[in-house]
């Protein structure tokens, strides 16, 4: 039997990418629902009138108050009544992973934002607040990314976006002769390359595609980086040699 937490146990909440809550270390298992209310009020420890919150969980949706107010209960039950009444806001303290992500970009901290930000908010979930904040830490997130010089930052952040362009196009402008590029591989692997040339091609180039898959890497992305059309006939070419 897993052992209860001790009253004023602390509250660790992941919520980027995955869910997982624990508290006094152990892992305290929330209903969707109460996982969303947890979240918004980490985000915004000043609280919520019950109006607001209620709207931030379900939007134009139906839901009787005292459905509304039983999940909140449920939830100040699991925390040892750490969530206050009329205004419904966390009395004990919590960390949480977003929230060090809009710590980080407010104080300019680029590298640490982008170590938290694992994923989007609760990727699953659709509640209006959720959504919102979701949309909210994604643009900041990006934002930081491209307006650093950073390559490893974009390489990083391209891992959770990789659909990106942009993202992927900004760490390859970046990266030069010396540079290091590490990549996880399926298998878990985890392999390291030193960039030892760049430069532009025509897009009919296939020279660059010939390559021992076993100790090179080649990276390509249209050329110019701010074209506003894509498919543009020059190519940026990126070629790394395995370390050792």
């Amino acid at each position: 039997m897993i052992p209860a937490p001790p009253a004023g146990a602390r509250v660790e909440l992941t919520c980027l990418g995955t869910a997982r809550v624990t508290r006094g270390g152990v892992p305290l298992h929330l209903p969707p629902r109460r996982l969303e209310i947890l979240v918004l009020l980490a985000l915004e420890p000043e609280g919520f009138t019950p109006e607001r919150l209620r709207e931030s969980l379900y939007g134009d949706r139906t839901v009787t108050a005292s459905t509304f107010k039983a999940e909140v209960s449920h939830l100040r039950h699991a925390l040892s009544g750490a969530v206050s009444t009329r205004r419904y806001a966390l009395t004990t303290a919590v960390v949480c992973d977003a929230v060090e992500v809009l710590r980080a970009l407010e104080r300019g901290d680029t590298a640490t934002a982008v170590a938290h930000y694992r994923g989007p908010l609760l990727p699953l979930s659709e509640a209006p607040g959720v959504v919102a904040w979701r949309a909210h830490l994604e643009v900041a997130v990006r934002e930081a990314v491209l307006a650093a010089g950073r390559p490893e930052y974009a390489l990083r952040y391209g891992e959770r976006a990789p659909y990106d362009a942009e993202v992927h196009a900004h760490a390859l402008r970046l990266l030069g002769p010396g540079d290091i590029v590490t990549l996880q591989r399926s298998d878990g692997r985890v392999v390291r390359y030193q960039i030892q040339s760049t430069r532009i091609v025509s897009k009919g180039d296939t020279s660059v595609l010939r390559q021992d898959a076993r100790t090179r890497l080649t990276l390509i992305t249209c050329y110019p980086f701010d074209a506003i059309r894509p498919g543009t006939p020059l190519r940026w070419v990126v070629v790394a040699q395995k370390v050792a």
